[in-house]
């Protein structure tokens, strides 16, 4: 930040009131933080979204640690309301503390529809050659009980299992909502190899590990997996991917071909 920069932001922390001074703060934090870590990058302030009170009530008793996943919750309530009054019920592979599942049940409670949660509540399988250094065996580990207790009341069933052993007992289900947190290539490439298939027109399946340099297997499932179908995968900063499923190939051509 240049000297000039620094003493106009440091007078409107001082006297500017209101958005300006929201914003005078914004800057001098992100400067900092860039000098900390020049790959850090925080974008525009003022931004609205932190100030849904409801959203904030609800992220706080759910995940008292901190603001790790804030923006990835916030983003999956919002893609939630994109297939409201579609058929079909809801996944999570990958349930951790189950905390995406519960929001997903939220969302959609009193619809009749049914959640369909599976993990192994023993933390992550081995990971392979395509995972990189970051995760070993038995990351992220919680007991199941812990995410039955956050889901109690909801209409949720929780399959206990290694990705994809439990899958068949759904095999006859359609969805219009996946939500894919495996971290890996295997079990990220399983879960699409199942959901994919059963995932209704204009459903979503969200992959909430795709932009994160800590899993690059689960990109390169997705991306590999999604490579001859006609959808595309949408890249968000948050860290996510998503795509919309689609009932045929688009048409090739623009307006009038």
């Amino acid at each position: 930040m240049k000297t000039v920069t620094l003493a106009r932001t440091l007078w409107r922390m001082s006297f500017a009131a209101g958005p300006q001074r929201e914003e005078a703060r914004y800057k001098l934090a992100a400067a900092i933080a860039n000098r900390i870590s020049p790959g850090a990058v925080l974008t525009e302030a003022l931004k609205s979204w932190p100030d849904d009170e409801r959203f904030w009530r609800w992220y706080r008793r759910a995940e008292p640690q901190g603001l790790r996943s804030a923006d990835r919750k916030f983003l999956l309530r919002e893609l939630l309301q994109l297939v409201d009054g579609y058929p079909g019920d809801t996944a999570e592979c990958g349930v951790y503390q189950g905390t995406s599942s519960w929001l997903i049940c939220d969302h959609f409670r009193g619809s009749g529809k049914t959640h369909f949660g599976f993990d192994s509540f023993a933390g992550l399988s081995q990971p392979g050659a395509s995972d990189g250094q970051y995760w070993e065996g038995g990351n992220l580990s919680v007991g199941e009980e812990h995410a039955r207790q956050v889901l109690a009341g909801m209409p949720a069933v929780l399959y206990r299992g290694w990705i994809p052993e439990r899958f068949r007992e759904v095999e006859e289900r359609r969805f219009c909502f996946v939500h894919l947190d495996v971290d890996l290539y295997q079990p990220t490439l399983d879960s699409l190899q199942f959901f994919y298939p059963r995932t209704v027109p204009g459903g979503l399946i969200v992959c909430d590990d795709y932009g994160f340099k800590s899993c690059p297997g689960a990109r390169r499932a997705f991306d590999g997996f999604m490579a001859d179908k006609p959808e595309r995968v949408v890249h968000v900063p948050t860290g996510q991917g998503f795509v919309v499923r689609r009932s045929a190939p688009a048409a090739s051509g623009g307006m009038g071909d």
